[in-house]
């Protein structure tokens, strides 16, 4: 895609004609390396023993749960097991318990079966060769934790 320039109506020249897609490559690839946990700087024991256990993780295909006060780094550490993993190359998406979606966070992770056009379906099918960070957990109503329980002791999204 081009972008014309202008300034006060007189033409400048043209951005993009791949420019903004190599950027774009470019930070993707930076964000892989910047959240690669064997780019971790970890002195203390339990940080060196963190480390290890993302790196035993990363390649495992099963949920992990991360516990922590707000503030420890839940969210690098999901970003540092997805980036170091056999998933890196699919996509890494965060989701918000505490404030869901307009269509209800049931709708978002499971899919709707019922439309008019349809079933869609839902972030945990549509993300099977990436990550889901559900953050913020506890505040999902009980019936989409018990859901989302089912789904994962079954292994699938549905």
């Amino acid at each position: 895609m081009r972008l014309l320039v202008l300034e006060d109506g007189t033409f400048l020249g043209t951005v993009g004609g791949g420019c903004l897609e190599a950027e774009v490559l470019e930070l993707q690839r930076n964000l892989h390396l910047r959240c690669d946990v064997r780019n971790l700087v970890a002195s203390s024991p339990r940080m060196r023993a963190v480390a290890t256990a993302v790196q035993r993780v990363a390649n495992e295909d099963h949920p992990v749960i991360l516990r922590g006060e707000p503030g420890t780094g839940r969210r690098f550490l999901a970003r540092a097991i997805h980036y170091s993993g056999d998933r890196r190359e699919g996509p890494f998406e965060v989701v918000n318990c505490e404030s869901p979606p307009h269509g209800g966070l049931d709708a978002l992770l499971f899919g709707r079966r019922e439309e008019p056009r349809g079933s869609r379906p839902g972030l945990l099918e549509r993300q099977r060769h990436g990550s889901v960070h559900l953050h913020r957990l506890e505040h999902c109503p009980r019936a989409v934790q018990q859901r989302l329980g089912q789904a994962l002791a079954s292994g699938n999204g549905d």
